[in-house]
């Protein structure tokens, strides 16, 4: 959906049939201009829309005349109607009277992109309705098959992931802010992975430099890289992998998302479900609990009103959509600035019959403590009347677990543990 019409959709079945609608209830049709019907697509063919409510580099102006009657003085804020159909307001530099206009730079401004076979393909109309969208190409490359497409959060770089033969490459292609076509943009070979597919990627929202990429493939021992200068001439990819107990099994992962409140933390679709690391990939854990083990091909945050994390969503492979509310909403919340007053630790972690917990700086006795399994599920719940609360672990299954005090004044402070 559209962040700028909201009500506003995009879908898509197999092979490139994309369609959007202005309203929930639709009506669903195409937006493909003659150059994109010409095209063929893989039977998942990837997209994304990028929105902005400030693009200071847009290429595009709206006119506005003064209404019958009305006249303006500089410094006067007018409503200015986009082409996206979206209202923003604008103040006049200069007095503005009857029969005259002033071309105001449109800045709500949408750009949605697309893989095709041999390329990647753009469109600054998607939410210009009633007409079919003009589209350019912006990746030219015979034989390239695209699997995954990020933009970057201020939407001047785009990466693609796709495949040429068996081998894997990733794009990223720049300078898209504030061009009216494909002339200016440019493309960069960031990585090949020769023998191996390439299968997803993750862009981190608050540092375009730091993008993690996954790839597939069986009898390959490493599958997922990171790098923090993306956006060099030749960006340095570094495995994370993982080392000793902690290292990913080397199998396929499909894709990888990071916690935009929480860097650190790293989210990836596996061919066995859901593994999480909370430390750079330095280790990994399964994270499979409320699911089986089963592929895990497209995993995606969103952030939903009112804020209080980011909530994923995984999408498998015959199983269907699976929702977590508590993977990375609880565990981003430990990572933020602690509490002046307020702390809360875990003792012995790992654990395997008890776990102490001791809070500090909490208003007795209308104190409340929660833990809760990474599925969402209540383990615990109870009213804290003291600094040290022992827990019995010993029946719950291995993995990791979230511990969660709330005081009277509503100040929240959150730990976790891994049982064993």
């Amino acid at each position: 959906f559209s962040a700028i019409l909201p009500s506003a959709g995009f879908g898509e079945s197999q092979y490139g049939a994309l369609q959007r609608a202005p309203g929930r209830k639709g009506p669903w049709s195409s937006f493909f201009d003659s150059k994109m019907r010409a095209q063929s697509f893989p039977f998942v063919a990837p997209y994304q829309i990028w929105e902005s409510f400030n693009d200071t580099l847009a290429p595009d102006s709206v006119a506005f005349t003064p209404p019958a009657n009305a006249n303006y003085k500089a410094g006067d804020v007018i409503k200015v109607t986009g082409r996206n159909g979206r209202e923003f307001t604008y103040t006049l530099k200069t007095d503005l009277l009857q029969g005259d206009t002033v071309y105001v730079q449109d800045i709500v401004q949408a750009n949605f992109a697309m893989g095709a076979f041999n390329g990647v393909w753009m469109t600054r109309d998607a939410l210009i309705f009633g007409t079919n969208a003009k589209w350019y190409q912006i990746l030219r490359q015979p034989g390239f098959y695209p699997t995954c497409i990020e933009w970057s959060k201020d939407g001047d770089d785009l990466f693609v992931g796709g495949n040429v033969a068996s081998n894997g490459r990733y794009y990223r292609i720049s300078n898209i802010r504030g061009k009216a076509d494909s002339i200016g943009i440019t493309s960069t070979l960031i990585y090949s992975a020769n023998g191996q597919a390439a299968t997803g990627l993750a862009v981190n929202e608050n540092n375009p430099n730091d993008i993690v990429i996954t790839l597939g493939t069986y009898g390959r021992p490493t599958h997922v890289y990171r790098t923090k200068n993306a956006l060099d001439s030749i960006p340095t990819f570094t495995s994370i992998q993982g080392t000793g107990t902690g290292k990913l099994p080397a199998f396929p992962v499909y894709d990888a998302v990071i916690n935009p409140d929480n860097d650190r933390q790293i989210v990836l679709g596996t061919e066995y479900g859901i593994y999480a690391s909370q430390d750079n990939g330095v280790t990994w854990t399964e994270e499979n609990q409320g699911m089986e083990r089963v592929p895990v091909f497209m995993v995606k945050y969103l952030k939903l009103k009112p804020w209080n994390g980011p909530v994923l969503y995984a999408g498998t492979h015959g199983r269907g959509v699976f929702q977590s509310l508590s993977l990375s909403k609880n565990l981003s919340v430990e990572d933020k600035a602690p509490s002046k007053t307020l702390y809360l630790t875990a003792y012995p972690n790992p654990a395997t019959e008890w776990i102490q917990l001791t809070a500090s700086g909490f208003a007795a006795p209308n104190t409340e403590l929660r833990i809760i399994a990474l599925n969402g599920k209540l383990m615990h719940r109870q009213t804290v009347n003291t600094e040290n609360i022992k827990v019995d672990v010993s029946n719950w299954t291995p993995g990791t677990y979230i511990a969660q005090m709330v005081s009277k004044s509503g100040e929240r402070r959150v730990t976790k543990f891994v049982v064993n």
